[in-house]
């Protein structure tokens, strides 16, 4: 059986006629950029050989290496034999330890680091990446010093850099009330489905920063400062009008109609500091609290909900609040609701003067409880946290994490940091105000845990202007440079928008139609709140409308 033979007995393989061989092809050259080989081949590079050794032939201590090497007879080496023995000389490279000499050139060391850090085989990596890369292949003096600046300094990797040192910023607490329904807090539970006979969509949470005593009005999708107002005038006539009001800066918090409602009532408005946790936290917190409660006990259908408000908040009132140590309806009435077998409500007190006594000793430990709390959490926070302090006309790189910007998928491959901005002024220990482009409409004013000091130039590069205009996908959305709608007027059958705008060279008026000012629905808005009988367009509420649902 041949399976069984040895090669020598089988003798030459011999191709059956039935059996074809495989064909072998040749194998086609693969098409390479000549420039992606030049990038990392430096030896077919004769140009950057040449721009190499025309920097040694600069050097004043290079050159005299260089012509020692190239005519050793009439050149002696400008040191001792040792230090000769780390050189080298070929094909017109000097090396120094097997690493290519570079003279002293700042141009041509910018155009060498770029292509192991910028270059797409550097891939922007960090420091030490950087410096191993380059290094192996290149030596000039202080080289580690320049690797160093150049990556700590450039832009792009300032704006994809993640922080590596605690959070900036502060705990101060805000100052505490002497007495519930001084100082109230505001905010707006959104995007909720349709509840009500006026399909309400919103609901509007108000929290007495003393007692934590919560009242909620459910409002429409459309909440303007005159409905805002509206809720405002039925709390204050339930527990008078506050000291103050703190809310975020939504346009119905920051048109002239709420800033004069509110003035006529010597009520002094506090913005929340630019995404400040501690500002308004307290509402935050009794969104989510108000929010569970109506959850229990919704029906499948989730529209009644504008119908459980007023049990939920009076579960969460008559609650212990462990902030307070108490209920917020005993801090504000002085004792416990008549329920589950509770009378202590039905207990009279001796005379007007223990009631009233009674009450300022409550109002007296809840402050103390409250200072207590702040202190503490003051203490636990400040330990993850570092103070931070910017100087005028800094720059600085301004967070991408909390910008009110619906990027979608694209936000998994976002810079973190846009900039460099401008500080223009100190606001408070926790917040300073930005020079923002005049396309940028949004509130210039950012917490400090929102910034980082931009490394400017250090190794002074050959174009290195850091134009923002890169991030005007964040910023650009005043396309018009509309800065005011001033009012509207009539031009024939239609009606235009008379509009502040803001050119390169000064600031001019313009009219525009409402279908041009789609992308200033706020400013359209606050025109005819702030001056209700000036001439409508006939489709103005579909526009609101249609532009605040998003669809």
């Amino acid at each position: 059986m041949d399976e069984y033979k040895t090669p020598k007995e089988r003798g030459p393989l011999v191709p059956s006629s039935s059996q074809s061989l495989p064909t072998i092809r040749p194998v086609e050259p693969t098409a390479t950029s000549q420039e992606s080989v030049q990038s990392v081949t430096f030896s077919r590079d004769t140009e950057m050989l040449k721009r190499i050794n025309q920097s040694l032939e600069k050097d004043p201590k290079y050159s005299k290496i260089l012509q020692h090497f190239r005519n050793p007879q009439h050149s002696p080496f400008p040191g001792d034999k040792k230090e000769k023995l780390r050189y080298s000389y070929k094909n017109e490279i000097l090396r120094y330890l097997g690493k290519i000499v570079v003279g002293v050139d700042e141009e041509l060391h910018e155009d060498l680091i770029k292509l192991f850090h910028d270059h797409w085989i550097g891939g922007h990596h960090g420091i030490r990446r950087t410096r191993r890369a380059l290094t192996k292949v290149f030596t000039w003096p202080n080289i580690s010093e320049y690797v160093e600046k150049y990556v700590k300094s450039c832009l792009t990797c300032q704006k994809f850099r993640i922080r590596n040192h605690a959070p900036y910023g502060l705990l101060k607490p805000l100052p505490i009330p002497d007495r519930p329904f001084q100082s109230i807090s505001l905010d707006f539970v959104t995007t909720l489905p349709e509840s009500g006979p006026r399909k309400s969509t919103q609901i509007l949470v108000i929290v007495d920063r003393f007692s934590k005593y919560v009242q909620c009005y459910p409002c429409s999708t459309n909440t303007n400062a005159i409905e805002l107002a509206t809720c405002m005038k039925d709390y204050f006539d339930r527990f008078g009008p506050p000291d103050t009001i703190i809310s975020d800066r939504g346009t119905q918090f920051t048109s002239n109609f709420w800033r004069s409602f509110t003035a006529s009532r010597d009520i002094k408005l506090q913005f929340s500091t630019a995404y400040h946790p501690q500002t308004d936290g307290q509402t935050e917190r009794m969104n989510r609290e108000v929010i569970r409660h109506i959850a229990k006990y919704i029906n499948p259908q989730h529209n009644n909900w504008s119908e459980l408000l007023s049990e939920a908040t009076f579960a969460i009132n008559t609650t212990y609040n462990e902030s307070i140590k108490n209920s917020p309806y005993k801090v504000v009435f002085g004792f416990e609701p008549n329920i589950h077998f509770n009378f202590e409500a039905a207990e009279a007190y001796p005379t007007m003067e223990a009631k009233l006594a009674h009450q300022a000793d409550l109002h007296n430990s809840t402050k103390d409880i409250i200072r207590h709390s702040q202190q503490q959490q003051a203490k636990y926070h400040n330990k993850h946290r570092v103070h931070k302090v910017f100087k005028l006309t800094d720059r600085v790189l301004l967070s991408t994490d909390k910008l009110n910007h619906d990027r979608g998928p694209k936000r998994k491959f976002d810079r973190k940091w846009i900039g460099p901005f401008t500080i223009a002024a100190k606001v408070n220990d926790n917040a300073y105000r930005l020079l923002l482009p005049k396309s940028w409409r949004n509130n210039p004013v950012f917490n400090v845990d929102q910034l980082e000091l931009y490394q400017e130039n250090l190794v002074h590069r050959k174009k290195y202007d850091p134009h923002i205009e890169e991030d005007i996908d964040y910023y650009d959305n005043n396309p018009l440079g509309i800065t005011d709608l001033i009012r509207t007027e009539h031009f024939g059958k239609q009606i235009k928008y008379l509009a502040s705008v803001r050119t390169k060279y000064a600031t001019e008026s313009q009219y525009f139609t409402l279908e041009q000012l789609k992308d200033y629905k706020d400013l359209v808005w606050l025109l005819h709140n702030r001056s209700p009988t000036d001439p409508k367009p006939p489709h103005l509420d579909k526009f609101l409308n249609h532009l605040e649902g998003g669809s």
